[in-house]
């Protein structure tokens, strides 16, 4: 309404009207945070709670956790995507840094749908080692790019080598217990949100 026409103007502000909005986008931020789903049937409001105290208190609750969990799932997304490049070298059990910084080799490494046969017939000087669908060939430069037309016709798909030194098992292990202890303590976030859900959702 731009107050044109009809005689009606736009007006002023009721007293309490900053305040009011002020408070509508603080709900509406705690909601989201909350989770809360809108109720099928609106309950009336108490009339002896002091709203602005009560968004007060749950600003202070929720901050920090919100951050916190915020910070971990970030957290748990890196190490799944570390978990998830670690399993495949954790089968083959070289280090790391076996697959890296050669002068006259190629390494080849991904996964394959099927056992490799007839390598020897296009790199002869190679050695391969696969292990439940994935397969590591270190093959002589010269011999690489036909090593690598063999391999897909096998269904070879390449994986990167992740970062790091030293045995991708116990990488992996010490991955998979952090994942755990990040994963418990973002539980026990959930849980405390979980009950100031309860607790202030109407």
């Amino acid at each position: 309404h731009r107050g044109e026409g009809d005689g009606i103007g736009i007006g002023k502000p009721l007293p309490k009207a900053s305040e009011i909005s002020e408070n509508l986008v603080k709900l509406r931020s705690i909601a989201n945070i909350l989770r809360v789903e809108e109720a099928k049937e609106a309950e009336p409001a108490p009339t002896d709670v002091d709203l602005r105290q009560q968004i007060t208190t749950l600003e202070l609750n929720l901050r920090e956790d919100e951050e916190a969990r915020k910070r971990i799932e970030g957290l748990l997304s890196e190490l799944d995507r570390r978990i998830q490049s670690l399993r495949p070298f954790a089968l083959l059990r070289f280090p790391l840094e076996s697959y890296r910084g050669y002068e006259n080799l190629v390494v080849l490494v991904g996964r394959v749908g099927e056992e490799v046969r007839g390598l020897e017939a296009v790199a002869p000087d190679h050695e391969a080692v696969a292990a439940e669908g994935v397969v590591a060939v270190f093959v002589a430069k010269p011999q690489a790019e036909k090593a690598r037309e063999h391999l897909g016709r096998f269904g070879f798909a390449a994986l990167d080598v992740p970062p790091g030194d030293g045995d991708p098992a116990a990488i992996l292990a010490a991955a998979e217990g952090d994942r755990e202890r990040w994963a418990a303590r973002l539980a026990e976030i959930e849980e405390r949100i979980a009950k100031l859900r309860t607790k202030y959702a109407r």
